[in-house]
């Protein structure tokens, strides 16, 4: 099912899909993974954690044809929270996550 906006008030897995890079949010676990395209110059600016599970403190902003804003933890002595902002959303798809 596709989605226009995505809250960190609901439960369950997303795929949101950006220009630039997929991102698989997990609400339940409060978790999200950033895949970065194979576009090459957004290859080249792989942001810290990329490819990794990072905690999710909250989604500020998800919703298509605008930027997403993300505040994660990358546990960093000394920074309580990170602040991400991606290329505009093209997409929100929930999915079903096997156990």
């Amino acid at each position: 099912m596709a989605w226009t906006t995505l809250t960190d008030s609901v439960s369950g897995t997303f795929v949101v899909t950006t220009r630039t890079s997929t991102y698989l949010i997990n609400l339940d676990l409060r978790a999200v993974v950033t895949i970065r395209g194979d576009d090459p110059v957004t290859a080249a600016t792989i942001m810290d954690r990329d490819r990794e599970l990072v905690d999710l403190i909250g989604i500020s902003e998800c919703t298509v044809g605008r930027s997403m804003v993300l505040v994660v933890d990358l546990h960093k002595p000394g920074v309580s929270a990170t602040r991400r902002v991606t290329s505009p959303v093209t997409r929100i798809q929930a999915v079903a996550v096997l156990e």
